[in-house]
């Protein structure tokens, strides 16, 4: 269905994501959607997390676990609950 206003025609617009908290995240594939439905890159989130790309794609990957510091500091600064680098 189609928003018409005056000549203008807005074409509905896919849902947003759902909202995911970070216990909503079990795993590397959880992580990986996420990343994906919020447009974020593996290595820019690496670069939130402040780690290196490799242990970031090590945790894509399931090994080892994703520690949860990790997630938190990632939702925050993502959330901008944290202030980022200007």
């Amino acid at each position: 269905m189609a928003l018409k206003i005056g000549k203008l025609t807005i074409q509905d617009l896919p849902a947003p994501p759902p909202a995911v908290g970070i216990g909503d995240i079990k795993s590397g594939d959880d992580l990986r959607e996420w990343l994906r439905a919020n447009m974020i890159g593996q290595n820019k989130a690496a670069e939130l997390c402040g780690v290196p790309p490799r242990t970031f794609r090590r945790w894509l990957a399931g090994q080892p676990p994703i520690p949860k510091g990790s997630l938190e500091l990632l939702f925050a600064k993502i959330s901008g609950e944290i202030g980022r680098d200007a």
